[in-house]
Order: C-alpha cells, then sequence, then structure tokens
C-alpha cells in the first residue's frame, strides 16, 4: 500500500467553516454600514436652511396677563339729614374733585344759624361785661387802697391829739390836787379827753373793718408770699380781689367760643348742602332722586378713581424672585393689544396661593384719558432687567439642553455655540452667546447634526 503525504499551510480551515466565516463578516459589515447612515452625514453635503442672525438691543422681559382695576372708589355722604334738591350729577360722568354733584334743602340749616348768629351776639356782650368788671374790680381795690392810706393817717393824726389831751389831763390832775386848776377846768379838760379817745378808737375801728381782706394775714392765706414794696402789695391785692371776676370773664370767653364753633358748624354745614366729588373720576352709581331725603348713612353717590389704574395679575411661583416693586411694565390692551400704558409694579404679594401656585401681583398705570376701563383684560409685560444685545433667531433654531444650543453655517461647515434664551415678551427668541451680525444661523437643528460636519447653506430656497 501507497501512502501520500501533502503539506499542510497554518491556519488552513475546511471549506464549509471558511463559507461560514465570509458570510458572518459580510452580515456584521452590512449592519455596520446600516448604523453609520443613521449618525454620519450623508455621502453628499446636504443642504441645510438658514437665516440671517439680527443683532438688537432687548429688554428682559416675562408676560402674564391681569385685569384692570379702579385705583379707589369713594362713596360720598351728606353730612346732615336733608331733602335733596337737585341732582348735578348722573352714573357715568367723569368728574373733577369739587364738582357739584347734588344740591340739598338748606331752610332748616339757615333757620339754625340765624339763632347761632343771635346766641353769638348774646355771648359777645356778656364777655365784655366780664371784661367791665374786672376793670371795675381793679379800681375798686385801688380805691379801697386808698381809703385804708386815708383812714391809717386820720388814726395816727387822731392818736398824736389823744396823747397830747392825756397828758394835760395828767397835768391838769396835779396842778388840781395843790388848788391851782379849778374843778370846771379839770371836767373841761376830761370831756376833751373822752371825746379824742372815743374819735381815735373810731378811726381805728373803720380802719380795722377797711383792712379786712387787705392784712397780710390775708395775703398768705391766698397762697401768697407778702409783699415787700408798695407797688407788688397794690398788684398781689388786685390779683386776689378781681380772681372771681376774672374767672367770670374766663366763662364768658368760653362761651363766646362755644357759640363761634357752632355758627362756624352751622355755616360749614349749609355750605356741605352742595355735595362735591372729593376725588376725581367716574359716577358708578347714585342713590337717590331728587326729593328724597337724604340721610348721612346713605350714600348718594360711588365715585371709581381711574386716574391711575391698577392691573392685578399672577405670577407663577418659581418667577416670583424675579419682579420686584417698581419695576416697569408695559400693559396691552385690545382685542390685537394695539394699546400699550407704561406702568409700575406696586405690589407683589408676600403670600404664594396654594390652589394655583401663583402669586398676585398689582401694577399702577397712568390713566389721564380714562382710555383704560376697569373689567380689561390685558397682557402685563414686566421688564426684568435693562436693555442688552441679543440676537433673534427663530424659536425652533434653539435645542434645549444645559447649555441651549444653536448651530451656526460658516465656512460650510456646521458650528455648534452655547447661548443663554433670554425672555422678552412679543413672542420673539432672543439668544446671548457668541454670534455676530450676519451668521448663518440653522434654523432646523438634525438630529445628525455635529459640529464640524460639511453642509450646504440653503437661505430663501437658494444655496
Amino acid at each position: 500500500m501507497t501512502v501520500t503525504t501533502r503539506p499542510v499551510r497554518l491556519g488552513a480551515r475546511p471549506a464549509p467553516i471558511r463559507a461560514a466565516m465570509l458570510l458572518l463578516a459580510l452580515w456584521l459589515n452590512l449592519a455596520g454600514c446600516s448604523d453609520r447612515e443613521t449618525v454620519s452625514t450623508p455621502p453628499d453635503p446636504p443642504a441645510v436652511t438658514v437665516t440671517t442672525a439680527a443683532i438688537r438691543t432687548v429688554r428682559p422681559a416675562l408676560e402674564t396677563h391681569g385685569t384692570v382695576m379702579h385705583s379707589a372708589i369713594v362713596e360720598v355722604f351728606p353730612t346732615v339729614e336733608a331733602v335733596v334738591e337737585r341732582i348735578d350729577g348722573e352714573v357715568g360722568d367723569w368728574v373733577t374733585a369739587g364738582d357739584r354733584l347734588a344740591t340739598l334743602d338748606t331752610r332748616r340749616i339757615e333757620l339754625a344759624l340765624d339763632q347761632a348768629r343771635a346766641a353769638l351776639d348774646a355771648r359777645r356782650a356778656m364777655r365784655e361785661l366780664a371784661r367791665e368788671q374786672v376793670v371795675g374790680g381793679r379800681r375798686e381795690v385801688e380805691t379801697q387802697m386808698i381809703r385804708i392810706a386815708k383812714t391809717e393817717r386820720e388814726l395816727a393824726q387822731r392818736q398824736r391829739e389823744y396823747e397830747t389831751v392825756r397828758d394835760m389831763l395828767s397835768r391838769r390832775e396835779q396842778l388840781h390836787v395843790v388848788g391851782g386848776v379849778t374843778d370846771a377846768e379839770l371836767d373841761a379838760v376830761r370831756t376833751q379827753y373822752e371825746r379824742i379817745r372815743t374819735d381815735r378808737e373810731q378811726v381805728a375801728g373803720d380802719l380795722a373793718m377797711l383792712s379786712v381782706g387787705y392784712r397780710d394775714d390775708d395775703i398768705a392765706a391766698a397762697g401768697f408770699a407778702v409783699p415787700s414794696s408798695a407797688q407788688e402789695r397794690l398788684d398781689r391785692l388786685i390779683a386776689i380781689h378781681t380772681a372771681p371776676l376774672r374767672a367770670r370773664l374766663e366763662v364768658a370767653e368760653a362761651e363766646l367760643r362755644s357759640a363761634e364753633l357752632e355758627a362756624i358748624a352751622l355755616s360749614r354745614t349749609r355750605d356741605e348742602t352742595v355735595i362735591r366729588a372729593p376725588v376725581s373720576g367716574r359716577i358708578s352709581s347714585r342713590g337717590l332722586d331728587a326729593g328724597s331725603l337724604a340721610r348721612p348713612q346713605a350714600a348718594l353717590f360711588s365715585i371709581m378713581s381711574v386716574d391711575p389704574v391698577l392691573v392685578v395679575a399672577q405670577i407663577s411661583e418659581h418667577r416670583i424672585r424675579d419682579v420686584t416693586t417698581g419695576a416697569e411694565v408695559l400693559v396691552f390692551v385690545g382685542r390685537n393689544q394695539e394699546m400699550s400704558v407704561p406702568g409700575t409694579i406696586s405690589l407683589v404679594s408676600p403670600r404664594v396661593d396654594s390652589s394655583s401656585r401663583s402669586a398676585r401681583i398689582q401694577a399702577t398705570a397712568a390713566n389721564p384719558d380714562g382710555s383704560l376701563l376697569p373689567g380689561m383684560f390685558g397682557t402685563v409685560r414686566i421688564f426684568l432687567g435693562s436693555p442688552v444685545s441679543a440676537a433673534i433667531v427663530p424659536d425652533q433654531a434653539v435645542r434645549a439642553g444645559t447649555p441651549e444650543t444653536i448651530f451656526l453655517v460658516r465656512d460650510g461647515l456646521l458650528r455648534m455655540v452655547g447661548v443663554t434664551s433670554l425672555e422678552t415678551g412679543g413672542g420673539e427668541r432672543a439668544v446671548v452667546g457668541p454670534i455676530s451680525e450676519g451668521d448663518l444661523i440653522a434654523t432646523q437643528p438634525q438630529p445628525w447634526f455635529r459640529d464640524g460636519f460639511t453642509v450646504t447653506a440653503v437661505q430663501d430656497g437658494r444655496p
């Protein structure tokens, strides 16, 4: 038997195995080609729709919706009970503070005012009488002081006469003992002595009577220090003796002031029968007609103050920190928001509503022409900061993420740049980032967009 030996190459495999491996390699190659087609650039540069970047100055803002409200509503009450004589204002009328709204009947008030004026004249007369009595009391004190001084001098004279006659009587009695004076002469001197002594006692009694209330003890009893000079004594005695008269004068002056105030009050009440608008605004309601009885507890008119107006809106809880009192706003009203009115934030509620998860804000806006009516619905644009330069781009050009991105087309290549969106209101999308005026921005980024891919920019349908 013959045996033939063939050399075997290293790595050689049987034919069935090689066929299976070739089929596996072909399948893997096809699968790889399919995957690469979904994430890589197609063989030819694809067309990318672009728009030209426009750089503008914008103000960051956020928008919400609100309702126009009056800034105040004032109810007008009469101060007196009287019949309404005439109505001068109707519901819907625009009025200025001070305008006549209605007139009340004044006849009863005029009668009371005449009586008050008569009482005032009587009180004036009583005051003048009290003043004259004070002056008369002062004069009476001065007169009494003169009487006291005169009586004191008279008493001093009587005392000297008394001492002279007393001495003379003593000598005559001594002479009578030795026979130098007759009985008749002694009796005559004794008679003269008794008369002068009686006169002296009479004057002393008169002085004591006149001095009642004018003595040092009386001054001290009144609570004053005893004065050292005559003028001070006179002033102090005048003050003591005219005190009741001065008190009567004070009462008369108080009664006069009361009568004057009553007359003034009635005069003002008469003036208040002309009902005038306390504030400028629009009459929202009228309570009575002419001929009706007006009472202080029933409102005659209600006036809405509509310059300025308030715009009340809601802001979501996650934006509360962005809104501060004093921030500028624009209020847009009208079907197409054709009218805008500037204002400022005047209130940010410190409380969040638990059901709506929002807080109440309030803007104040001037309304001199009354074009903003309470109840109007409007859009409130709240400015959040100072103006900045930003690129205005289509909303769909911005790819969401952290950070947000857009794709520029520069020199035929896609360039991905990070941007920050700004809220500006009005439906525009403004972004801040490394974008220049005239840059081409891809308006519709695709999933396969990658930085550095070659593309063909198409703008307005032309490459």
